[in-house]
């Protein structure tokens, strides 16, 4: 789906495979961009992930969310006594980037499924940059910003999500 007004680009999926396609579709939306609009610079970049880890789509559907994801992520959750009774936790967190100009915005949260009352988890996590970019620059920022969603999810899951999500060589 593309958004595309004279101040504003979005491109976004449901069905996210990997980056390097996603980016080459996002480069024939900011050609033309460039051409009709030709703006002098983007006042903000960003790139957003929303990841819904679902149990029972990874064959894990009894496995306690500590042993799946780190517990400073799960907060209350990670708690042996009060954890498994939470029903409903938000975290909202901004972290700065090394690159000193970007940001990433994660909001982590516990939710049901939509379909019954499994419990899901979900990391949303939105990079961004609020400086001047060139057109010309978009991309390698948005580069960028993929190679930190890669850590950020490493960083927040467990080796045994890992393997359970079948991560594939790239």
């Amino acid at each position: 789906k593309v958004n595309l007004t004279r101040t504003f680009l979005a491109l976004s999926t449901s069905s996210y495979r990997k980056w390097e396609e996603f980016r080459d579709y996002l480069v024939i939306v900011l050609e033309a961009l460039k051409e009709i609009y030709t703006p002098q610079y983007f006042s903000r970049t960003g790139l957003r992930y929303i990841d819904v880890i679902t149990r029972s789509e990874l064959g894990l559907n009894n496995v306690d969310w500590n042993l799946l994801l780190k517990p400073f992520i799960l907060g209350i959750i990670s708690d042996p006594v009060v954890g498994g009774n939470v029903k409903e936790y938000e975290g909202k967190y901004e972290i700065r980037l090394e690159d000193e100009k970007g940001i990433v915005r994660m909001i982590t949260k516990l939710t049901s499924a939509e379909s019954d009352d499994e419990s899901c988890f979900i990391i949303d996590s939105d990079f961004f940059c609020s400086n001047k970019i060139e057109p010309d620059q978009a991309v390698n920022q948005l580069n960028f910003f993929n190679s930190r969603s890669s850590r950020l999810i490493q960083w927040v899951i467990t080796p045994r999500l890992h393997e359970a999500m079948e991560p594939e060589e790239i």
